[in-house]
């Protein structure tokens, strides 16, 4: 996420804090969440309340699945209206036009069997 790893709690409730303020400042603001440890938004601790609140501040977060979506919705309170879903990949640029074969030849790989 957004956290080193180790982090405190009150590591993590400032750098929440310090989103917060960014996140309300954008104009224009979509969050893509792909791995998320939802127990973080549980409870009544400082981060706790701390990552609710810097969650609730964004416009728009996108998830893969429903059930993130939902388990989003139940960590951070954020309205489901606020959550969307996206296909993993959705929005993907691809960097080359070779195909398969082409893109393992010009890295020395031999073809698929």
């Amino acid at each position: 996420m957004f956290f080193p790893v180790p982090c405190s709690g009150s590591e993590r409730a400032a750098i929440a804090a310090a989103l917060t303020i960014a996140f309300r400042a954008a104009r224009d603001l979509e969050v893509r969440v792909h791995e998320m440890d939802y127990s973080l938004g549980r409870g009544s601790s400082p981060a706790a309340v701390a990552l609710r609140t810097m969650w609730r501040a964004v416009p728009r977060v996108v998830v893969h699945t429903e059930a993130e979506r939902a388990s989003f919705q139940d960590a951070f309170g954020v309205p489901l209206a606020r959550v969307a879903l996206a296909d993993h990949g959705a929005d993907f640029v691809p960097h080359t036009t070779a195909d398969r074969d082409a893109a393992r030849e010009s890295l020395d790989i031999g073809p698929t069997s």
